[in-house]
């Protein structure tokens, strides 16, 4: 048998198989978590991507949404309005007729 040297020297040939097929063991488990993790990876960014997909589709419909608000309120000032100018009409109208009718 050849004589051992250095580290090797009083390390049996079965704790030297044991420590490798530990480590060997310990390679494939990390090989496996990290294909593990590839995948997860690409999961979250299909989610991540459709999470801003609807978040730029929730920005637009809000835009278009305030758009639609001011449009609204705009018109609904415009009514308003209408309507005061209706009011004052219909009160000169009224105070004329009477005052035509007194006379």
């Amino acid at each position: 048998m050849p004589q051992m040297t250095g580290a090797a020297a009083g390390v049996s040939p079965w704790i030297f198989l044991m420590v490798a097929l530990v480590l060997l063991l310990a390679g494939a488990m990390i090989f496996d978590r990290l294909r593990w993790l590839g995948q997860r990876h690409d999961q979250l960014e299909q989610r991540c991507d459709g999470i801003e997909r609807t978040h730029a589709e929730a920005t637009s419909r809000m835009q278009r949404m305030e758009t639609s608000v001011t449009s609204i309120d705009a018109r609904l000032t415009e009514i308003r309005q209408d309507g005061k100018r209706n009011t004052e009409m219909l009160h000169v109208l009224i105070t004329g007729h009477v005052a035509a009718s007194k006379d």
